[in-house]
């Protein structure tokens, strides 16, 4: 039986009190609503995407296979047709865009906290089923290899204490913010990897509690998680993605089954999935990319993996921020993906082809950040910082980092600057 632990103390007072029938009969009768339309259920919308793609290219094939049958004088008839109104259909194409741009300015908000803006179009109702489903069908899979540790074990004591110390500070930042919180840790100690959903589940794997060194790097990586959660990273992933499928892949679907023979369009659908899949092997891209059933890995390449990297980044930011707040020591951020650098040393991937920026380019970020989160915790109250004592393995882990270092510097030439982000060592 899964057992969550609950960490709901800090939040469950924020929640709007009821109120009494009466006052809402009340209301009733002030007001006039219409009936209330249900959106269409999650797995519905899941799989119209597939649907209206194969919908687009088979309504471009039978047109291009009409128009392809027509004869010339049809043919002159029909464009003579098209050049007659194309004031009009010039018109037509301006207003829509004009039509995409209110909706892009319509649903534009800024970000809590950091206050930069975004579009976000799924409301947060709509994102919790999607992730429901998304947490449903990891615990299956968990609970079909593994074991989950129960509420009661060290290991979920030690995330639910360090949880609840972060609340506090988080609650600050983001006033309106309303969550109930549960943890479940993993038993997989191969796997280094932590998860927070927008419903509040916070999923964390045995191997990243092995992992880490002291509770202030598990804080931060924590603080990270609950900063994807707070600022909405989820709702921004989400409409991006049906953005650039609305305007993107549609577009080019449909034009290349009009304008491309079938034999040919298929045929270089078919490379480019095998030669992206091919490229992901020799590179050692991770299982989620590298995956048959994803569809458009180029889309994906030039369209969400720069943009989830941007989040990842924002991500840490706020979670150093939170961290800090919580008189947790914030260097330890900056350490902890020094140590993932060295772990991911031995395997080589450009990191565009990556959800996730390198290891060692977020250390610096975070080593920038490093002086005015050591002000914030100052400004919290927090007992001051000590110099960090330098133990046996932090030598001989930075005498083997400048090794590795000098070795790539030599061997520059031939290997390049690229390093391999592994989804198994990702937070």
């Amino acid at each position: 039986k899964l057992q969550l632990s609950t960490l709901s103390r800090h939040m469950r007072w924020r929640l709007a009190p009821t109120q009494p029938q009466h006052q809402l009969r009340q209301l009733k009768k002030l007001f006039h609503t219409s009936t209330t339309n249900r959106a269409p259920p999650v797995l519905v919308v899941v799989l119209m995407k597939p649907l209206l793609k194969m919908a687009t290219a088979l309504t471009a094939r039978v047109a291009r296979r009409k128009w392809s049958k027509f004869k010339p004088e049809t043919k002159e008839k029909y464009l003579a047709y098209l050049s007659a109104r194309r004031r009009l259909l010039i018109g037509g194409g301006i207003s829509c865009c004009v039509g995409c741009l209110g909706y892009y300015a319509w649903h534009l908000e800024r970000a809590p906290f950091t206050g930069r803006l975004r579009v976000v179009t799924i409301s947060t109702e709509r994102l919790n089923e999607y992730s429901r489903l998304g947490l449903n069908a990891l615990l299956e899979d968990v609970l079909k290899e593994g074991a989950v540790y129960t509420s009661e074990h060290p290991y979920t004591r030690r995330v639910a204490e360090i949880i609840e110390s972060l609340l506090p500070a988080a609650e600050k930042m983001f006033p309106d913010f309303y969550c109930r919180w549960r943890v479940c840790v993993i038993e997989d100690d191969e796997t280094v990897n932590a998860m927070c959903f927008s419903t509040g589940d916070i999923l964390v794997y045995s191997g990243m509690l092995k992992f880490v060194e002291n509770d202030h790097q598990l804080a931060f990586i924590l603080a990270h998680e609950l900063a994807h959660v707070f600022i909405g990273h989820s709702r921004e992933s989400v409409t991006i993605g049906n953005a650039v499928y609305t305007l993107v892949l549609l577009p080019l679907t449909a034009l290349t089954w009009l304008f491309v023979p079938d034999i040919v369009a298929a045929f270089g659908y078919a490379i480019q999935v095998l030669l992206c899949l091919r490229i992901f092997e020799i590179l050692n891209i991770t299982a989620e990319v590298r995956s048959p059933l994803q569809q458009d890995h180029l889309i994906s390449i030039f369209f969400d993996m720069p943009f989830s990297r941007r989040l990842e980044l924002e991500a840490d930011a706020v979670g150093l921020e939170i961290a800090s707040a919580s008189c947790y020591d914030p260097r330890e951020a900056a350490r902890f993906w020094e140590l993932m650098d060295y772990m991911e040393e031995a395997k080589e991937v450009a990191e565009f082809l990556s959800t996730h920026p390198l290891s060692a380019d977020r250390a610096s970020v975070l080593r920038g950040l490093q002086d005015r989160a050591i002000a914030t915790r100052a400004s919290c109250g927090c007992v001051p910082l000590g110099q960090r004592a330098q133990s046996p393995a932090d030598s001989v882990y930075d005498l083997l980092r400048r090794g590795m270092q000098g070795l790539r510097n030599r061997f520059s030439g031939s290997h390049g600057n690229e390093t391999d982000v592994s989804k198994n060592k990702r937070a």
